[in-house]
């Protein structure tokens, strides 16, 4: 499901991690994620392009980041998280290790790299929660060169940003957990997962409408290929609000849901 024109309008990031390295980028570039599937090797595909996957009839080249910054060689290993893209150059999938989370920009601090930065696939290191990022776009990642293995640049740039981390002054604990408790009370929305017992179902069509009797709960199964992300740009009108769903319905991994769920999604009275 692709980002509503909302969602473009707000400056968010979505934070994610390669190998020790922690990287964000803007999440208006991304479609959606999704675990790893069946990657079709690619002939005569650079190093870092291990393959082909077909994603609701859409396919996608998929991007090792670990082998493109310079952090693997040998066979590579398809593991971890794909982010969908439909960069000006088609649709591609970069592999990750993992995706940590989606924030407003606001959230984290910006510090600028200066002209003699070894790499110019970063143009800032941002803090969050006293661990530095390196501040990228994905349209930068897929048009830069790959770095050679093993990469003395990013390990580099991490020791400038641990200097950039020791002289920034601890965030304000209370602060921050004043607006974590403000975020609690303006939830406009509670989640509850239902796993009926495992046995054989017919699968039910994608986004099923809702009748006018369910207007304040949405009951939405989960068929093969969903993701929080694709319901909650159905049912919120936002993608972004997919790691709230995660975290009301207790799922550490919000790409680790199962056809045959049923996820209810009750608003909040006004």
């Amino acid at each position: 499901m692709p980002i509503t024109p909302s969602s473009r309008d707000n400056r968010h990031l979505i934070l994610f991690n390669v190998a020790p390295y922690h990287f964000c980028a803007p999440a208006a570039e991304v479609e959606s994620m999704i675990m790893v599937s069946t990657v079709s090797r690619l002939p005569l595909a650079p190093p870092s392009v291990i393959g082909l996957i077909n994603h609701r009839g859409q396919v996608y080249r998929v991007i090792s980041l670990r082998r493109k910054l310079g952090l693997e060689t040998g066979p590579p290993l398809p593991q971890g998280q794909l982010i969908l893209t439909n960069l000006s150059t088609g649709p591609t999938a970069f592999l990750v290790d993992d995706v940590v989370d989606v924030l407003p920009d606001t959230h984290l601090s910006r510090h600028p790299l200066n002209a003699h930065s070894p790499m110019d696939l970063f143009d800032a290191f941002m803090l969050h929660n006293e661990q530095v990022l390196f501040h990228t776009t994905f349209t930068r990642l897929e048009q830069a060169e790959e770095i050679p293995y093993p990469s003395p640049d990013l390990e580099t740039m991490k020791r400038r940003a641990d200097d950039v981390r020791a002289q920034t002054p601890a965030p304000d604990r209370s602060s921050a957990e004043q607006q974590h408790r403000k975020g609690e009370t303006s939830e406009k929305f509670t989640l509850m997962v239902e796993r009926p017992a495992a046995k054989a179902t017919a699968p039910s069509p994608p986004f099923p409408q809702q009748t006018p009797a369910a207007i304040d709960e949405i009951v939405h199964q989960v068929v093969p290929g969903d993701t929080l992300w694709d319901i909650a740009a159905h049912h919120l009108d936002d993608p972004l609000q997919y790691a709230e769903l995660a975290r009301l319905s207790q799922i550490s991994n919000p790409d680790l849901i199962y056809p045959g769920d049923i996820i209810h999604i009750i608003r909040k009275e006004r």
